[in-house]
């Protein structure tokens, strides 16, 4: 005893040192005598707050002395023990020899001790030991999770306290949370996020905190009711409960439900709040909330209304940068619901979102320019957009290695190049290198906006020969063969508009662009297929080209068009073979096809288009005695018969000059007077379309040449319409009626 009065004295403790004091205290720690026991541990507990002290008890063998009293059944010695080997701990590596002399078993009995002093020591002792994983694995095999959950509900707060810190540690375990979830711990941790005691709220969010982490946890954490607590300690005067409930909120918002309870207990306007938290840990966790609120369309409404944007404007320059991260992806999110994007636009957000382009940080410069993509259908945006320069901050992003951000920045580009002011500033800034540099990327996406960009551009500004120039068109003929759909749509769009220009076509075949475009007229996509033939149209109104096609073998291909469901495809094979057929050199090769019997068919088409284009080839052909021959043939005589009454002009006109060439051939005049010529062109001799009212006159002319068809001429009255011609003054129609009166006569 009056050494353990002595060891509180700084000189005392050096003399019982000197003089060997330690090991003889050590040694009455095995005696029968639970009274001196007692004042041995009492004297080693003070001297062992001192780190000299501390190692000396180590080296003089005092550890399994002192856990040997741990298993005494004198509640004092337990006490003592317990605090000697607490404070050993702190100054000396000794977790795991504490373990290894068999320390932590009787410490987890001890935990049900009916004294409080043990209770508190032992829990304290074995909170430190669990720092250790080796350690905390013994103590809950050893029964520990159990009576720890025991003394989450001690009367005794400061039990309480030391109980709900050791679980805090052990809960980091994925392992141990599932044991204390098994003891029915969880329930008693989330009652402890509403205690008076600040302290005990922080090692409660904690734990919750880590339990938040494991994905079988979140559902129990909500189905135990926890988020209500958790959102009211984000309330919290305390930064550690503020944190630890945040963290939690943050893992648990990944569950839609979660969201939708969040906002119905009130979460959404202090998380918005915390958003200008100087706390950079705590900014960070509400914009990461904020960030998964803003995603579900249950709860972006309700974060918008509660003034999320002005705080996320200004994280957008925030030197934190995981809030800055969450900031520029919420405003992303938002900025895909048309609810929200006058508002953004109205608070500023445009600046910002520019300024962020140029970030190196892919993390905030994509969300940035998709905000800004999903802004720019806005004609409000649009104008913030080019009034901060945000053209040439676009153009500069298509230079960023960052595939997914180019393609983000063409996106934009792609609904500003929709305004003619827009495409023409494009080109002013400098813009076409880098969109036809996008061509040769090895993104598909990035070339498909990129063509399309540039076929905006091409509408409104004149840059067809400016796109050939940066050398755009090699690669466009070069994704006709991409594996990709929807590039090898917009290129072969892209070619059609260019093809316009002769220079831009004659370059477009020079490199290789025909071959392309036979392949893609066999594309299985209707689409597709339908860009290729249109393409394929405009191609083909150059003599040279025509040459090319057939050499590619594409004349068949553009006759199989014909029967095509498509009318639209229709109608452009159609324009293909109506160019062509004004070749001397094709008009065989057409008719060696089998070309003429699905032209003929689409006489009959309800589309004056395909129609018309059907029988100004037909025309062309109809020069043929061959063509003629087969014409009747293949029954197309009566339908051109019908077209004489089109109320369509060229449709008219051109059915009268077919028929005007089968009249002048022997072999076809008669099919075509018994298929009811007569009446019609006798009708076109007074029509106002001049073109039919000449084949007409020229038709009667050649018919009245054959004697078998005088009589009938006469008497489905032919003279009087033929006699009112003669004053006419176009010779071409006036000559031809007088010949066939002479004949007549």
């Amino acid at each position: 005893v009056a050494l353990r009065n002595l060891s509180v004295s700084a000189d005392a403790e050096v003399k019982v040192v000197q003089e060997g004091g330690i090991p003889r205290l050590i040694e009455m720690l095995h005696s029968a005598d639970e009274s001196g026991k007692e004042q041995a541990l009492l004297a080693l507990r003070n001297f062992s707050t001192s780190p000299d002290n501390a190692s000396k008890i180590v080296r003089d063998k005092g550890l399994p002395s002192l856990v040997q009293c741990l298993r005494s059944d004198d509640d004092k010695v337990n006490e003592h023990a317990i605090v000697v080997l607490r404070n050993i701990a702190v100054h000396a590596e000794v977790d795991l020899e504490t373990a290894r002399e068999g320390g932590l078993p009787p410490l987890v009995s001890l935990l049900r001790c009916p004294d409080e002093q043990v209770q508190e020591q032992a829990i304290l002792a074995l909170r430190s030991l669990s720092v250790n994983h080796m350690n905390e694995v013994t103590i809950v095999n050893d029964g520990g999770v159990p009576s720890m959950m025991e003394l989450l509900l001690a009367p005794q707060e400061a039990i309480q306290l030391q109980a709900i810190s050791a679980v805090r540690t052990l809960s980091a375990s994925y392992e141990n949370q599932a044991k204390i979830v098994e003891q029915g711990g969880l329930p008693l941790i989330i009652g402890l996020l509403r205690s008076p005691n600040v302290q005990v709220q922080e090692h409660a969010a904690g734990a919750i905190r880590n339990m938040a982490t494991s994905v079988n946890l979140k559902a129990k954490i909500l189905e135990s009711d926890g988020l209500a607590p958790i959102i009211a300690l984000t309330r919290s005067h305390s930064n550690t409960a503020q944190e630890a409930a945040l963290a939690s909120l943050f893992s648990l918002s990944f569950d839609a439900g979660a969201l939708v309870k969040l906002a119905e207990y009130g979460g959404i306007p202090p998380l918005v709040q915390l958003l200008g938290s100087p706390n950079d840990e705590i900014q960070a966790l509400s914009a990461g909330i904020a960030r998964n609120l803003s995603a579900s369309q249950e709860t972006e409404s309700e974060l918008v209304e509660a003034g999320v944007l002005t705080p996320m404007i200004l994280l957008l320059s925030s030197p934190n940068k995981a809030a800055q991260e969450h900031a520029a992806s919420t405003l992303k999110n938002l900025s895909a619901s048309a609810a929200h994007k006058v508002r953004m636009v109205q608070e500023g957000c445009i600046k910002p979102l520019l300024q962020m382009l140029p970030h190196p940080d892919a993390a905030i410069q994509e969300p940035a320019a998709v905000a800004l993509r999903n802004l720019s259908v806005s004609a409000d945006a649009e104008v913030k957009v080019v009034q901060e320069g945000g053209i040439p901050r676009l153009i500069e992003m298509l230079h960023s290695a960052d595939e997914s951000g180019k393609e983000q920045a063409l996106l934009a580009l792609r609904n500003f190049s929709t305004s003619p002011d827009n495409a023409s500033k494009i080109v002013r800034d400098k813009g076409l290198p880098s969109l036809v540099q996008c061509l040769r990327s090895d993104d598909d996406k990035v070339n498909e906006h990129a063509i399309v960009v540039l076929r905006n551009i091409a509408v409104h500004a004149e840059v067809d020969l400016e796109t050939a120039r940066e050398g755009g068109l090699p690669p466009l003929v070069s994704l006709l063969r991409c594996p990709d759909e929807q590039v090898q749509e917009q290129a072969i769009l892209a070619l059609r508009s260019l093809s316009v220009n002769h220079m831009n076509e004659v370059t477009i075949v020079n490199d290789g662009g025909v071959p392309s475009m036979m392949e893609l007229l066999l594309a299985p996509q209707e689409a597709i297929q339908l860009q290729a033939i249109s393409a394929v149209r405009t191609l083909s109104a150059s003599y040279e080209n025509q040459a090319k096609i057939v050499e590619q073998g594409g004349l068949p291909l553009i006759i199989g068009l014909l029967r095509s469901p498509n009318v639209q495809v229709q109608e452009h094979a159609a324009g293909a073979i109506r160019n062509m057929a004004t070749s001397v050199n094709l008009k065989a090769k057409i008719l060696e096809s089998d070309g003429l019997a699905p032209i003929i068919a689409l006489t009959r088409s309800h589309s004056n288009t395909a129609q018309e284009a059907a029988l100004a080839s037909l025309f062309s052909l109809s020069f043929d005695a061959g063509a003629l021959v087969k014409l009747a043939e293949y029954g197309g005589i009566p339908p051109l018969v019908q077209l004489l009454g089109s109320p369509n002009d060229e449709i008219q006109a051109l059915s009268a000059g077919i028929a005007r060439n089968l009249s002048a051939s022997q072999e076809t005049e008669s099919e075509l007077v018994e298929a009811g010529v007569l009446t019609p062109m006798i009708l076109l001799l007074s029509s106002p379309n001049k073109a039919a009212q000449e084949h007409a006159a020229s038709t009667l002319k050649n018919l009245s040449a054959s004697a078998a068809h005088k009589v009938r001429m006469v008497q489905e009255g032919c003279i009087k319409p033929l006699l009112q011609m003669l004053p006419h003054p176009d010779a071409a129609i006036q000559e031809p009626a007088a010949v066939a009166l002479r004949n007549l006569s």
